[in-house]
């Protein structure tokens, strides 16, 4: 394997890490739902992709910011990430529709 190819594994597997500790420390607040967790990071994952979100050191920091925003307005995520603008969309029309 070329030393470029070693980086490119290397920064992979950094990655994978760095979102596993991430879905990890979302479980731990999330009283232990692994699942729900990974659901959160995946629709992270979504939403940095459409947005060209480089996946640099602070990706996964961005991330948790980012799911805490979103939880504020939702209390679970959509199946692909795609829908949380719009679930908070809806929840900011029914508050105004309220008043």
């Amino acid at each position: 394997m070329s030393d470029g190819g070693r980086k490119g594994a290397r920064m992979a597997e950094a990655s994978e890490r760095a979102r596993h500790a991430a879905m990890m420390s979302l479980a731990r607040d999330l009283k232990g739902d692994l699942a729900e967790a990974e659901r959160w990071c995946d629709a992270w994952e979504g939403y940095a992709a459409r947005r060209g979100v480089a996946r640099g050191r602070y990706f996964w920091d961005s991330a948790r910011g980012w799911i805490d925003a979103q939880r504020t307005f939702v209390s679970s995520p959509p199946a692909d990430g795609a829908g949380v603008a719009a679930q908070v969309t809806r929840v900011a029309r029914v508050d105004l529709a309220a008043k």
